[in-house]
């Protein structure tokens, strides 16, 4: 279906589905008023449905017989797009006995049909519903039940009241939340008078008598009044063993059954019932078992059984803690995280099917850790060296619970460390000198310590408890616990020390935290100056301000902020020099009693890094080192870096080598101070403060003006100049200075100015420094003359007059100068049009002046009597205030023709020349700059269309010279619109094809060269094809000649019917189109099969497209060569094999060869090459060797070889002449031109018994031109009769022999003695 068809086919859907929505209708098509719709939907929605009173119903739909019991309340079985053969409503309780629709008493039904175009059986009661009749009917269509291939739905037709549906609604996905709810739904339709009750087991959950629906005394919701549809809805909760809805409850186990039941009133014609069971397991999970715990996990598993899935509980004693829902009945193993130590949690599993199962439960205690020895006290856990205070363990219930898990008790003790030979505590009895009792658990290694009688001050201290033996074994587990009397320093530490070194001054805080006795008191300090002191404290009433930790052991810390500047320790207003680390103390005391100390070093170190030097610095970078501290007394160092007014950068280094930073990202020019503090735990004191002064450049020659860079060819003003700590200074750095000087540029013989003294025609003195950086300083001594304003250049090291000297230059003015002229912005994307820049005029130094900008004699701005002491009197940007350098900018807008600003504008043509005019006072000389714009004075000649098609256009013109263009622009409109704009770079980019056109579209085409801007404009007007292209191709192979096929392709648009308004015309010859397709929305493909004949004649193929009367036409030739190739030889290879060879021409693309035997054609193939190998040949055969040429079509005949592919035959015409004493010639005719032969063997014998016979073999070029051959025996004996015997051969072999008989002349010599 193409895309056209299916939009238009959406577009109906929507419309249809817009009308139906409307209608209330949303399953089938209506029943009347939408034919449109209807055979759309019949035609793309084939589902067959059920209709009646204008609603749609699904298959199962209930219906009342009263109000089926007219042929206008019939029930519709449609069918869409089917024609109706054979189909049938059927009586499901019969087996499968077909409706009568012609009715009878056994038969109550009448249906009425139609055929088409939707297949449709209209069924209704034409007698009164007996109940045996009712039921369940089906409906089959287009044909009748018993074909497998129909199509099949259902309804339900009853007679007073029937239970539409009893469902179960709401039904809780997520496990966890508990009880559970839900509901359920029974839905009852039909007769108005009723009752109905939803009972589980014999327990009615509700029940509702004398309803009549026509008054609405039950409480259901209505669903559909005309059918007296009521819903009846039960809210259920369940609790995993009791069912409940308001104050009905029922015990229940397993699945749940429940029952609607729907009785007809008020004679109870008909009882209906309906039983809905949700599943529900019916025992708990089994074998709940503990496999793995942490201090924070318990991991659980049990049995798995027929289930849906799992939720786990966990409680405490206090909370319900997780509830996790484990979806999947194999899913049996859980793992419990996040819990806490030293808690007994109890652990319950539920299977779940639709709803939870009854539980499964377990209890769990946690260990504070699973491995390793620990201490427990009060329900808490404890690290080891842990404190406790006496009155906390003073009886049995408060015992300190040594434990370790997973091992059983042996022998495991409490020890009191202070005793020199570790005497055990003797658990069994107490006294003075042991204060203690102890219990033990032995399966869980435990033993709890506790005071039997108070603590003497001499057993206060620590105490270590061994486990599971005793302390005397070395592989057993130890933990301390200190138990004192009153108070105790619990521990004494330093918090929040600084990472970052960089931040300075440095901050921490001291804790010291209090444990015991409520009445203390406490302080803090560093040698003998208290930074924090507080007396007379009472836990119980907060009067010290510490932070209250645990209230049950009075726990306080004590906090001092610490401020650290590199040389004092402060807090709030009290503070204390120190040098290298810091030593704090923490003193407890409590009335009457021993006072307890802690200490605490900080390590600081104790003196600066020394030898602070500058190893290299560039103009934005200074590498700085020092002497390394050893590592421990350092851990790394922190630079410092300021300038005069800023802290510029602080850098941490870690390790205490690492001594050598390069600072980075410096300005040129700056003096910067640097210091260099070694760190450890705080920041040692500064090193030496070193001044480091960077050049503005590292390397080459530059100016530097009170603290600023200056590049080349900078202004300055003569007033700014005029004193010697105002001196430019010309600086090369890393040279020291011989004879550099400062030269009046102006001066024709580059006088050089006189650093020592001054006068009016030499105002300047210098000052100079000779090393590390050559610098001259130049000055104005006294006013500076008009004359000796302008350019002056310094030269370093040497005098200008050294070639390889080293050259800046400095323009210095008097009043106001024109700093400089530039053009800002100029449009890099050419295609915006028309173009936008702006103009910059920079102008510095007196604050009095007026400015103009032009082009030509046209002011494009003008300022007069500005003054920059009056911000801004003039619209100008101030740059630099202290020199009153102002920027004046003019926004320009150039169209091709004309330049303009705001209101003004100006034609120009060809490069634009702009001038900027500075007007000083009167004294003062003017200033002028001005700039050139290139622009292309001339538009590209010779615009011109080199082809077009349907949707392209190709345009060329002649290219400007390099000097005259960077590139072009082509701009394409139509009468409406702008349709494409491209720019081309390179002046030689002189074609450009242009895509995406519209068919027979006219468009206007402009071509512009542009440089810095575009130029003018060439323009045409071109109108795109109706025919796009046309081309051929080979669809046979070139080898089948006389039945060799092309294919032309001609691409027309689609806004023409190509059965009608495209022909052919083949060498003149008119040919209808009748072959075309559609290749997309705009072209049609027109094809044209060509079979040339004769052979050798080109074939000029014309595709002509018609539309408004007029013919557009492309054409294609398919060129064949003159005639076949030249001199074709053939070569035997071997006993299979020969070679093809001709002369090859250069009008021909390829060549055909073709070879026959006993009038068979064996082979056809092509080449491009002068020879060709033909192989599996058979001996004894002659070859007929066919060779044709070609271009596009084969030539009309071919050059014709025959061949006999065998040994040759003999030769013919032997013959003798030339006969001498010593010689003989001997002559012989080849054998016909289908012979192949290489050599000639020919033997002579003479007819003396005495000599001997000889043989010699002549070879022979193939192909020799010559029909006869001869050769000239020599050697011979005079008088003698010789057999000569000539063979032709070839590889194959020799032909049988050719035998002539010569006898050579007699000497004198012979005559002589024969006389």
């Amino acid at each position: 279906m193409d895309r056209l068809l299916v939009s238009r086919l959406m577009l109906l859907l929507l419309v249809c589905l817009l009308v139906l929505t409307n209608n209330g209708l949303c399953e089938c098509p209506p029943s009347s008023g939408m034919l449109m719709c209807l055979v759309f939907i019949s035609h793309y929605f084939t589902d067959i449905y059920l209709m009646h009173d204008g609603n749609c119903f699904t298959s199962g739909s209930y219906f009342w017989d009263n109000n089926i019991n007219a042929v206008t309340e019939a029930i519709s079985c449609v069918l869409p797009g089917t024609n109706l053969t054979t189909g049938q409503w059927v009586r499901v309780a019969d087996p499968d006995d077909p409706v009568d629709c012609d009715n009878t008493n056994d038969d109550p039904f009448h249906c009425t049909s139609v055929t088409s175009p939707n297949a449709t059986l209209n069924f209704y009661l034409a007698l009164g519903l007996p109940a045996a009749r009712e039921g369940w009917y089906k409906c089959c269509l287009p044909t009748i039940c018993s074909d497998p291939n129909t199509n099949i739905i259902f309804a339900n037709i009853f007679r007073f009241a029937e239970i539409e549906s009893f469902t179960v609604a709401d039904l809780p996905s997520d496990m966890t939340v508990y009880p559970q709810e839900y509901k359920l739904n029974c839905t009852k339709i039909g007769h108005y008078g009723y009752a109905i009750s939803l009972n589980i087991g014999s327990t009615a959950l509700a029940s509702h008598t004398s309803c009549d629906d026509r008054y609405s005394p039950c409480p259901g919701t209505e669903l559909v009044r005309s059918s007296n549809t009521v819903r009846y809805t039960v809210n259920i909760t369940w609790d995993g063993m009791t069912v409940s809805s308001g104050s009905i409850s029922q015990s229940t186990t397993g699945d749940q059954m429940y029952q609607c039941r729907v009785a007809d009133h008020p004679d109870a014609n008909a009882i209906r019932i309906r039983t809905v069971t949700i599943k529900v397991p019916a025992t708990a999970p089994s074998s709940l078992t503990v496999v793995n715990k942490t201090a924070t996990t318990i991991t659980v598993r049990w049995d798995s059984f027929d289930a849906d899935g799992y939720v786990v509980n966990v409680t405490s004693d206090t909370d319900t803690v997780q509830t996790v829902q484990v979806e999947g009945s194999s899913n049996n193993r859980l793992t419990i995280e996040e819990l806490e130590v030293n808690t007994t949690y109890s652990i319950t599993v539920r299977a779940y099917q639709q709803l939870l199962g009854p539980a499964s439960t377990i209890s769990v205690f946690i260990h504070c850790q699973q491995e390793g020895i620990y201490l427990e006290h009060n329900g808490n856990c404890y690290s080891n060296r842990s404190y406790f205070w006496d009155s906390s363990v003073n009886v049995v219930t408060e015992a300190i619970s040594c434990v370790l898990p997973g091992t059983s008790l042996t022998t495991g003790q409490w020890v009191r460390v202070d005793d020199p030979d570790d005497d055990p505590v003797d658990c069994n009895n107490n006294s003075d000198n042991d204060p203690f009792r102890c219990t033990n658990v032995t399966s869980l290694a435990t033993i709890n310590l506790y005071l039997a009688q108070g603590l003497p001050a001499a057993q206060e201290g620590w105490y270590k408890c061994c486990l599971p033996t005793d302390c005397s074994d070395p592989n057993t587990n130890s933990i301390f616990a200190n138990i004192f009397r009153f108070a105790e320093i619990e521990s004494f530490t330093v918090a929040d020390f600084p990472s970052d070194m960089t931040v300075y001054p440095q901050e921490y805080k001291l804790n010291c935290t209090k444990i015991g006795h409520y009445g203390y008191g406490i302080s803090v300090n560093i040698g003998s100056t208290a930074l924090a002191s507080h007396t007379t404290c009472d836990d119980r009433y907060s009067l010290c301000p510490g932070t209250e930790l645990v209230r049950s052991s009075y726990t306080i810390r004590y906090t001092v902020n610490i401020t650290w500047d590199g040389m004092t320790v402060s807090s709030g207003s009290i503070s204390q020099s120190t040098t290298g680390d810091q030593m704090y103390q923490c003193v407890l005391k409590v009335p009457d009693q021993p006072t307890r100390t802690r200490n605490i070093s900080i390590k600081v170190p104790a003196t600066a890094p020394s030898s602070l030097t500058v190893v290299n610095k560039t103009a934005t970078t200074i590498t700085v080192s020092w002497t390394a501290l050893d590592s421990s007394d350092a851990d790394g160092y922190v630079v410092n870096v300021t300038n005069d007014t800023d802290n510029v950068q602080t850098v941490q280094v870690e390790g205490s080598s690492n001594n050598t930073f390069r600072i980075e990202r410096l300005e040129g020019g700056t003096t910067y101070n640097i210091t260099v503090r070694a760190y450890q735990e705080l920041l040692g004191p500064a090193s030496s403060t070193i001044s480091v002064f960077t050049h503005c450049q590292q390397e080459g020659i530059y100016l530097a003006h009170n603290e600023n860079c200056y590049p080349n060819r900078s202004y300055f003003l003569d007033s700014s100049v005029n004193a010697v700590t105002e001196a430019i200074s010309c600086v090369l750095p890393g040279a020291s200075l011989t004879t550099g000087q400062w030269v009046r540029v102006a001066d024709t013989d580059d006088n050089p100015v006189d650093c020592n003294s001054n006068s009016d025609n030499d105002p300047f003195r210098c000052t100079n420094v000779t090393s590390p950086d050559a610098t001259l300083n130049l000055y104005l001594a006294q006013g500076l003359s008009a004359d000796q304003e302008g350019w002056y250049k310094c030269c370093l090291p040497t005098d200008c007059s050294d070639p390889n000297t080293n050259i800046t230059f400095a323009n210095i003015f008097r009043f106001a100068e024109i700093e400089s002229f530039t053009v800002a912005d100029f449009p890099s994307d050419m295609t915006v049009y028309p173009q936008e820049y702006k103009l910059n005029c920079v102008k510095i130094g007196f604050y009095l002046y007026g400015i103009r900008m032009s082009i030509n004699s046209i002011a494009l701005v003008n300022y007069a009597n500005c003054d920059d002491r009056l911000n801004n009197y003039c619209s100008g940007t101030a740059l630099v205030s202290s020199t009153n350098t102002i920027r004046y900018t003019v926004a320009i807008t150039w169209n091709g023709m004309t330049v303009s600003n705001g209101s003004i504008s100006q034609p120009t043509t060809g490069d634009q020349m702009y001038q900027c005019v500075l007007d000083n006072p009167s004294s003062g000389n003017d200033r002028t700059r001005t700039l050139t714009i290139k622009v292309p004075a001339t538009a590209p000649s010779s615009l011109t269309v080199v082809n077009k098609t349907t949707t392209t256009i190709t345009v060329s013109w002649t290219a400007l010279d390099l000097s005259d263009a960077d590139g072009y622009v082509v701009n394409v409109t139509n009468d409406t619109d702008t349709v494409q704009t491209v720019q081309l770079e390179g002046s030689s980019n002189n074609t450009i094809t242009l895509n995406g056109l519209r068919v027979l579209t006219t468009y206007s085409i402009t071509v512009r060269a542009y440089q810095q801007l575009l130029g003018p404009a060439s323009a045409i007007s071109v109108q795109t094809s109706v025919i796009n292209s046309i081309n051929w191709a080979l669809v046979s192979s070139i080898t089948q000649l006389n039945s060799t096929r092309y294919r032309i392709d001609c691409i027309t648009t689609t806004d023409i019917d190509p059965s009608t308004d495209v022909y052919w015309l083949v060498n003149g010859v008119m040919m209808s189109n009748s072959n075309y397709s559609s290749i997309d929305v705009l072209t049609y493909n027109n094809t044209l099969l060509v079979y040339p004949d004769p052979l050798g004649v080109s074939v000029n193929v014309t595709c002509i497209a018609m539309i408004g009367g007029v013919n557009y036409s492309l054409s294609v030739m398919l060129h064949a060569p003159s005639g076949p190739p030249n001199s074709v030889r053939i070569f035997i290879l071997n006993a299979t094999s020969i070679k093809v060879n001709w002369t090859t021409s250069s009008e021909a693309n390829g060549y055909v060869i073709e070879y026959t035997t006993g009038g068979v054609t064996r082979d056809l193939v092509s080449t491009s090459e002068d020879e060709f190998l033909i192989t599996d040949l058979s001996t004894m055969s002659t070859y007929t060797i066919s060779v044709y040429s070609y271009i596009d079509l084969p030539s009309v005949n071919s050059t014709v070889t025959v061949l006999k592919f065998d040994v040759p035959s003999p030769v013919t015409s032997l013959s003798v002449s030339n006969v001498s004493t010593t010689s003989i010639t001997v002559n012989w005719t080849i054998p016909s031109s289908e012979n192949y032969v290489t050599y000639y063997t020919i033997s002579y014998t003479p007819s003396c018994p005495q000599l001997s016979s000889v043989n010699e073999t002549v070879s022979v070029a193939p192909h020799q031109s010559t029909t006869t051959y001869s050769y000239t025996l020599i050697g011979l004996y005079s008088g003698t009769n010789y057999t000569i015997t000539v063979r032709a051969g070839n590889v194959l072999g020799a032909s049988n022999s050719s035998i002539i008989s010569a006898k050579t002349s007699l000497s004198s010599k012979n005559i002589l003695l024969l006389v």
